[in-house]
């Protein structure tokens, strides 16, 4: 079994790499940083096929977000990647979305008074206070 593991020329090459692939500047910092992170916590041992879910379960035990785990894994997958560690690699953690309003801006089933149909309810109602459909052709 070949023996595995993350070393300072390897990293170097790795951001060597991403620098090739015009990755952005933040991108490039990031991952050689998540990869420094799990090469940290999983030191002095080497680096095995189930090495990276034991990282992402320590992430999340830690009280790191979904996003942040994903963010780390994608890094350190990336390196597996470039490394040809296929086996090595974890699937991201499923996020759900996001409502964009929160619930107290939420529309209740209830009309509002503007809202309520002529005729029911408080209000004048009539053609003065628009009260009736017009029709689309007024010759008809």
């Amino acid at each position: 079994m070949e023996l595995r593991s993350i070393t300072v020329e390897t990293l170097a090459a790795f951001a060597q790499a991403l620098r090739a692939e015009e990755r952005c500047t933040e991108t490039i910092k990031q991952y050689p940083r998540s990869v420094r992170q799990f090469a940290a916590w999983l030191a002095p041992e080497t680096v095995a096929a189930g090495s990276a879910g034991g990282w992402k379960a320590e992430l999340l035990r830690r009280g790191l977000s979904p996003a942040t785990v994903n963010s780390k894994l994608a890094g350190l997958n990336r390196f597996f990647r470039f490394l040809g560690w296929m086996d090595c690699t974890v699937k991201p953690l499923r996020l759900q979305r996001r409502l964009f309003r929160s619930p107290d801006r939420e529309l209740s089933r209830v009309r509002p008074p503007a809202l309520r149909r002529p005729g029911t309810g408080s209000g004048a109602s009539g053609p003065a206070h628009g009260g009736h459909l017009r029709h689309r052709n007024p010759g008809e």
